[in-house]
């Protein structure tokens, strides 16, 4: 890959701070809320066990991908990643513009979450699709997301 660069990260971390990134996205620091920085219609899985990819295989395109455990949590153990075999896995994958009048992203994230048997949750699948574009000091911005189940 030119100026191709790869990341791995095995752990317990939160999934909704690694995908779907956008320069808007922490409500202490900006003016959104928790309805555009953790997208409602992503069926996140909270804090927990999971295993995330970076590729980037351009200066200014990226992938990141990753399998996440729905039953994990600060206090669960890693069995449930092994036993219970019900996963959330998400591909992100984006493109970072660089203009003299300021920078930008857009980016398309698919997900899948399974049906959580002792939960009672159904699974679920959805595309979050997103744009923004720094322009001096103004940055306008789109974001659409889907989800079935």
């Amino acid at each position: 890959m030119p100026d191709g660069k790869f990341g791995v990260r095995v752990g317990k971390f939160l999934p909704f701070s690694v995908y779907d990134y956008f320069s808007l996205k922490n409500p202490k620091a900006s003016f959104n809320d928790f309805s555009f920085s953790l997208t409602p219609a992503i069926a996140w899985t909270t804090w927990g066990r999971g295993i995330t990819a970076y590729v980037k295989p351009t200066k200014q395109t990226y992938i990141n991908f990753g399998i996440h455990d729905t039953n994990s949590g600060p206090q669960r153990c890693i069995e449930t990643f092994f036993k219970e075999r019900e996963y959330f896995t998400v591909v992100d994958a984006g493109y970072n513009s660089r203009f003299s009048f300021g920078n930008g992203n857009i980016h398309a994230m698919f997900w899948h979450t399974d049906a959580r048997e002792k939960a009672g949750t159904p699974k679920g699948r959805g595309v979050t699709i997103a744009g923004e574009q720094q322009i001096g000091f103004i940055l306008p911005f789109l974001r659409y997301a889907y989800q079935d189940g």
